[in-house]
């Protein structure tokens, strides 16, 4: 009975650092990509990013294009996440195995998000093209100033967009030739 409550406890802890995890990579995205502050999810993204967030601004100076905080508490907390899970299973990994095991689930998990993106930006696309509903207003303040460079090499041709395509491969590449052997490098050394 005891292992089934830790395994519910462990899974309940995993989700909840994985959910603000995430949160955490948008808001770096929020940044990144300027988008709007005033939308109401850009405010629940930012508020709930907050309480971690706040008191690293105080210790570690903002830069203007690279949000050090946040970086810094990401990697803090997927370094706990992967923590929990190896010794919950009673192995005692390395500080550096789980350093760069952090770091690459991180960039997965960004790139995975910004695919998502891309992906629902061409699906509502073909859906409701000219709604202006917050959550759509949204997403294409977070996808555009990156469409906008993958079009400086690929133009429209005709009617067709071949911008979220070179992107969607450009991002399935990072994922196959950095971030899989960062990750790789990272189990090996734990």
């Amino acid at each position: 009975m005891g292992s089934y409550l830790n395994d519910a406890a462990l899974d309940l802890f995993d989700f909840a650092l994985s959910t603000y995890i995430l949160i955490l990579v948008l808001y770096l995205l929020l940044r990144f990509t300027r988008s709007d502050n005033r939308n109401p999810i850009s405010q629940l993204i930012i508020k709930a990013s907050r309480p971690i967030l706040s008191p690293l601004y105080l210790l570690i100076p903002i830069g203007r294009s690279i949000q050090l905080p946040s970086i810094i508490a990401l990697i803090a907390l997927e370094f706990l996440r992967i923590l929990s899970i190896y010794l919950s299973a009673e192995i005692s990994p390395s500080f550096s195995g789980v350093l760069i095991l952090s770091i690459g689930k991180l960039v997965q998990l960004t790139i995975y998000t910004i695919i998502f993106l891309l992906f629902s930006r061409s699906i509502i696309s073909w859906i409701a093209n000219n709604n202006h509903h917050f959550a759509i207003t949204l997403l294409y303040s977070m996808t555009e100033p990156m469409l906008r460079r993958a079009r400086t090499l690929i133009p429209i041709g005709g009617f067709i967009d071949w911008s979220p395509i070179l992107l969607f491969v450009f991002l399935m590449l990072c994922l196959r030739l950095i971030v899989q052997p960062l990750l790789d490098f990272g189990i090996s050394l734990i």
